[in-house]
């Protein structure tokens, strides 16, 4: 359907353009000079922000970290060890650590093969292209990395790609503006690898409220709704008034507290080795933001 649109759209601004001598020769330097090269992404206007208005790159840079990467503060005076040795964990479920090559073509065999790449340049396609030699050697560092609590410093260089949000009034506050961030695809798929012992523990402990539905085996944005009607029509058959209230919350886990965090996965029953690696994951992470076709320093 897009295909078929652009499609028409092309035809439509051809004719347009060649109902007068002066859009002919228009298509044609625009054929000559431009026609090979991407379209340019829109110019980022001046951001406000806590400093005043950032017009550089470099104060733009700042303006849109105080907006993605905020610094929150958290009462952790519940938490009594940060260091997440193997004594401060009692009564916790074992998890597998090892990881086979068969995991690992299971988790590539779902990722899109050329999504933009992170740093290295590497796509997914080049990792299911290499096969079975590949998908051992990332069993094998997983594996090591998981029982050592560790990840590798190359994985935690981002490269964040800034993006306007659509049909905003203005483009001068950080807020319109979105990011994408590109990772390591071994990293990433480590991540994924991770995220599945991750679901797995959580439906098998039950540790999910029965409501939950994103992000969970056999439910879906279906199910989610047939809950809501059937909870509307309860109300009513008992001559009730069903009111629903909606809040968007979908940036509340940005701004997650990362000792509260582990200290949650820690009481959830997860084993040391799990923990430890997610903090080692979250820890001394990096990223570079491209500004207006310029890349920043790494934040």
């Amino acid at each position: 359907m897009i295909a078929r649109a652009k499609q028409a759209y092309w035809r439509t601004s051809i004719h347009e353009a060649s109902q007068t001598p002066e859009g002919a020769w228009r298509i044609a330097k625009w054929a000559r000079t431009q026609s090979y090269r991407p379209p340019e992404p829109p110019a980022m206007p001046p951001l406000k922000y806590s400093a005043g208005v950032a017009r550089t790159t470099e104060t733009k840079a700042k303006a849109l970290s105080e907006r993605f990467y905020p610094m929150v503060e958290a009462d952790l005076s519940d938490i009594t060890d940060s260091t997440f040795g193997d004594e401060t964990f009692q009564n916790y479920k074992e998890i597998d650590s090892s990881v086979s090559s068969e995991d690992v073509a299971h988790v590539l065999q779902y990722c899109r093969p050329w999504k933009c790449p992170g740093q290295d340049g590497i796509p997914n396609g080049i990792l299911k292209a290499m096969g079975p030699p590949l998908y051992q050697a990332v069993a094998e560092l997983t594996t090591a990395c998981w029982r050592l609590g560790t990840y590798p410093e190359q994985f935690k260089a981002a490269r964040t790609v800034v993006l306007r949000k659509p049909d905003k009034d203005t483009y001068e506050e950080p807020g319109s503006w979105r990011t994408i961030a590109l990772l390591n695809t071994i990293g990433k798929t480590m991540e994924a690898l991770l995220a599945c012992r991750l679901s797995d523990f959580a439906e098998k402990e039950g540790l999910l409220p029965d409501a939950q539905m994103g992000n969970r085996p056999g439910r879906s944005v279906d199910t989610a709704l047939e809950l809501l009607l059937e909870q509307i029509h309860t109300t009513w058959h008992a001559g009730g008034v069903a009111t629903v209230l909606s809040l968007d919350i979908s940036g509340a886990f940005d701004t997650v507290n990362h000792l509260r965090l582990l200290n949650e996965l820690r009481t959830k029953g997860l084993p040391p080795w799990l923990v430890r690696w997610v903090q080692a994951f979250l820890t001394d992470r990096t990223t570079t933001l491209l500004i207006d076709g310029t890349e920043t320093a790494p934040i």
